[in-house]
């Protein structure tokens, strides 16, 4: 069992997310607690387009987060707040709601133990972007309603992007034929994270999932990470599966999203 001191590793696991963030922007501006960071040439990709909470928020009132929030992201059509200190992003979620954001609310889980049983990792092909981006632009279709349907493609595109700036790597599972499940697996200064785990919905129940994480965590442990982590929503149940897998949580955050009116 790994008991090793979980603020640590929460502070490593952030440091690689920001580090991604900010490799992945055009341009990133200081904010009053934090920065605002931008991808001038994806404006509707919410996650690229944001301000970063970096400060505690004690004292702060909703309404004037929420007014600088607005300076910041003027001329976009969203908004939205990430929050990294579990407690600010529980004090303010009420108030943002009034204002019309919804809250993602996600842990970070850190691999401490092994896997409830072994899975099939065996079956799993490290693949190409090239041979992924199919796969990648079918999620998001199926993600994507109405006037979203739109920004398939560049959101496709902008994986390529991620993958340059952490080292990322491909891993999937086909069945019957077809690209089954994919994960993502990014490797920067002895920390791992695995990401966008997706499994088409016709091919779910016949543990892909667990699969390609296996395989990631199996790599990652090739190339030297110490710590490997994973993000999961709170209210979903991939979280339970990562828990099976040997993840255990070492910290929560917060997004905080308007959406265009």
């Amino acid at each position: 069992m790994d008991t090793r001191d979980g603020s640590d590793d929460l502070a490593r696991a952030l440091r690689l997310a920001w580090g991604i963030q900010e490799r992945t922007s055009t341009r990133i501006e200081p904010f009053r607690w934090g920065s605002a960071l931008y991808r001038d040439d994806l404006p509707q990709r919410y996650y690229s387009n944001l301000v970063r909470v970096e400060q505690p928020l004690r004292g702060v009132e909703v309404e004037e987060l929420a007014r600088a929030t607005d300076r910041a992201l003027d001329g976009l059509g969203h908004r939205q707040i990430q929050v990294e200190d579990e407690d600010d992003g529980a004090r303010i979620a009420l108030g943002l709601a009034e204002r019309g954001y919804t809250a993602d609310h996600s842990a970070l889980l850190a691999l401490r133990r092994e896997p409830d049983r072994a899975g099939d990792p065996e079956l799993v092909d490290e693949v190409s972007y090239d041979e992924a981006r199919p796969f990648l632009a079918e999620v998001y279709r199926r993600e994507l309603k109405g006037n979203d349907a739109a920004f398939v493609e560049p959101f496709a595109d902008f994986r390529r992007v991620v993958q340059e700036a952490a080292n990322g790597r491909f891993f999937a599972q086909r069945l019957e034929g077809h690209m089954a499940g994919l994960c993502e697996l990014y490797l920067v200064d002895g920390v791992a994270q695995v990401e966008h785990v997706d499994t088409l919905e016709e091919f779910r129940r016949r543990g892909v999932a667990r699969n390609v994480v296996l395989r990631a965590v199996h790599e990652a442990r090739g190339a030297a990470a110490d710590l490997v982590v994973i993000r999961a929503d709170l209210q979903h149940w991939p979280i339970q599966l990562y828990r099976r897998l040997g993840f255990d949580e070492i910290g929560r955050t917060w997004a905080f999203t308007r959406p265009p009116a």
